[in-house]
């Protein structure tokens, strides 16, 4: 349970963040890792901070967690493969565009991959381990109350 809100609490409020403040400081940051044609990256980075919120509000709440918690590990697995590429090429990442400039969580791209590689295990925990951790879901209320019904 703990894993599942604080990795749905962090993906919310970074999602939140890059809503907040202007757009275009987190299409920046897609752009400077140079991995999407610049036409699709403020479509591609709309897009991507209302998954986050939303699949951050699904984890916490404990609403289709499998889902959420897929898509989660998809999402880091993704951010570690953008930020291996950019290392691998020499980019110069002013900004990873992880957690928009209020927060900032692992300034070099290197204590990024770290973050998410630990948040990714810690995902990674959640899912292996996913019957124990669904006790106190919306998805085992949902569950419960379909079993008592028939």
């Amino acid at each position: 349970m703990i894993i599942r809100i604080v990795v749905g609490g962090i993906f919310l409020l970074f999602g939140i963040i890059k809503v907040i403040e202007p757009h275009e400081i987190f299409f920046r940051s897609i752009r400077d890792y140079q991995m999407l044609p610049v036409s699709i990256v403020p479509a591609f980075g709309s897009t991507m901070m209302y998954i986050e919120i939303a699949l951050g509000v699904l984890l916490i709440l404990g609403l289709f967690t499998r889902l959420a918690a897929w898509g989660i590990t998809g999402l880091l697995l993704m951010f570690i493969t953008a930020l291996s590429q950019a290392i691998a090429r020499g980019l110069v990442l002013t900004d990873c565009g992880c957690s928009g400039s209020i927060i900032r969580l692992g300034e070099t791209p290197s204590s990024v991959i770290l973050r998410d590689v630990i948040l990714l295990v810690a995902m990674s925990w959640f899912l292996l381990n996913m019957k124990p951790a669904m006790k106190y879901t919306i998805d085992a209320l949902f569950a419960r109350s379909s079993t008592t019904q028939e």
